[in-house]
């Protein structure tokens, strides 16, 4: 499974260019990107996408020296069951 990125959004394509799964983090601050929103395509889910756009996230993140602030509802619970990766979250 290989994602595309861009300025702010890691995203998984499918056949004619469809998005079958994202992340968007849009800046929210200086140093810090507000991970707002969250898709996974039905075909896909329960395969560990989500888990697997969320590390792809941790290391956009680590290679651009920038933390998180998560507001989508996925993006809170997935740090919530992934304390090891807690320096990444923005100071609230």
């Amino acid at each position: 499974m290989t994602f595309s990125h861009s300025k702010d959004r890691i995203f998984l394509e499918g056949e004619n260019h469809k998005v079958l799964a994202f992340v968007s983090f849009p800046p929210e601050g200086d140093g810090v990107v507000n991970a707002k929103h969250t898709y996974v395509d039905p075909s896909l889910r329960g395969q560990g996408v989500g888990d697997k756009l969320m590390l792809a996230l941790i290391d956009e993140l680590k290679k651009n020296g920038k933390k998180v602030k998560p507001t989508c509802p996925f993006v809170v619970k997935w740090f919530e069951r992934h304390s090891e990766y807690a320096s990444f979250l923005a100071e609230s």
